[in-house]
């Protein structure tokens, strides 16, 4: 059987019976390897993750936040990052250099350090692993597994829709350059994506009430189901906070705009289980 077959989720299932536990528990954003310390990896192969817009320093910013979100969403500061590099040696250097600059400024922008890490010869895609380091702000980190009870909370973070609405673009073939001059936010979320350390101040103030933790890298419907499934509960939608620049793209496209807030990916916030 090939991998292809099966699926990401099914071979993720597959791997997780030779994975040692550890906190908060396996398949988690990210894992106690020491008291008081996460560690969190992960990647992508530039072809299907570079959009045409983004440049080689996007894919490096993007990378680094990518790993951010699973630290900060488990209740840890990110202080250290090292990357992995896949190199095409046909590849220009300015290239390269690109991607490294993203990488640091990105860490930089997370108050963290970018220390290098390994490059190896890759003929055909280029692509980036991403290891971070991360200090908790709570004792013990947000599981996605818990206690839920009738009643409880889903919060999130930030706001949805401006990835599904890029994305939207690229799927249809539509004029980016044109587009990205009307609607800059849109464009800017897939090039230079943020998370809010702000959060962590949330969750070291009121962690005590906080159940459930996981962050949003492949879209929001994913996530709660996700949840869902691993807490066996039932999640009602009552208000998902929406971009006003995705409602006019909305409008114009004729789009439902909740669609493009639950199916987009990429938009690094984090939701949350309460009481």
């Amino acid at each position: 059987m090939k991998l292809h077959e099966i699926g990401e989720r099914e071979v993720v299932k597959m791997i997780l019976n030779f994975v040692d536990e550890v906190p908060p528990g396996k398949n988690d954003d990210a894992h106690m390897f020491h008291k008081g310390f996460l560690l969190k990896i992960d990647g992508f192969a530039f072809h299907n993750s570079m959009l045409p817009w983004n440049t080689y320093y996007d894919m490096g910013w993007k990378a680094i936040t990518m790993v951010t979100s699973d630290l900060v969403s488990k209740g840890s500061k990110p202080i250290v990052f090292a990357a992995s590099l896949g190199i095409n040696p046909s590849d220009n250097v300015e290239n390269l250099i690109d991607t490294i600059k993203g990488l640091r400024d990105s860490a930089h922008s997370y108050n963290s350090k970018f220390i290098g890490g390994d490059t190896n010869s890759s003929q055909k895609d280029i692509w980036i692993d991403v290891v971070g380091i991360g200090e908790l702000v709570v004792k013990y980190p947000i599981p996605r597994r818990n206690k839920i009870e009738d009643g409880d909370y889903v919060i999130t973070t930030g706001k949805y829709g401006l990835t599904g609405a890029a994305f939207h673009v690229y799927y249809n073939n539509l004029d980016w350059q044109e587009l990205i001059k009307k609607y800059n936010r849109i464009f800017y979320s897939t090039k230079r994506p943020q998370v809010q350390l702000s959060v962590l101040d949330l969750i070291t103030e009121l962690h005590e009430y906080i159940k459930v933790s996981m962050d949003v890298s492949d879209g929001l419907a994913y996530t709660l189901w996700t949840l869902s499934e691993i807490n066996n509960i039932a999640i009602e939608l009552k208000d998902i906070p929406l971009d006003e620049e995705v409602l006019d793209y909305a409008q114009e496209f004729g789009l439902n705009p909740l669609n493009l807030a639950l199916y987009g990916g990429e938009e690094f916030n984090i939701v949350f289980i309460v009481s």
